[in-house]
């Protein structure tokens, strides 16, 4: 876990409602690894995966960049991977 993960679950655990269980750096393994960065879990909302990205992202046309540099995967399909991973 890196501090830009840290720094969000800090804000995460200090201002969700009760109920909300916070899951760090969760692993899953099918075809290939997963890594999720925080899992959020609330028994009357449901399940929610954030790819959390520790740099200055840009949006062009579509697609997203750090540092001048287009990510692959893309943050929203790499979370959604990870998110019918951990649906398994």
């Amino acid at each position: 876990m890196d501090e830009a993960e840290r720094r969000v679950i800090e804000v995460l655990r200090d201002r969700l409602t009760d109920g909300w269980l916070i899951l760090p750096d969760v692993a899953v393994q099918t075809t290939r690894d997963h890594q999720l960065d925080i899992v959020l879990v609330h028994p009357d909302f449901g399940v929610v995966d954030l790819e959390v990205k520790g740099h200055r992202m840009q949006l062009r046309d579509g697609a997203w960049y750090a540092e001048g540099s287009r990510l692959e995967p893309q943050p929203d399909k790499q979370a959604i991977s990870n998110s019918y991973a951990y649906c398994k």
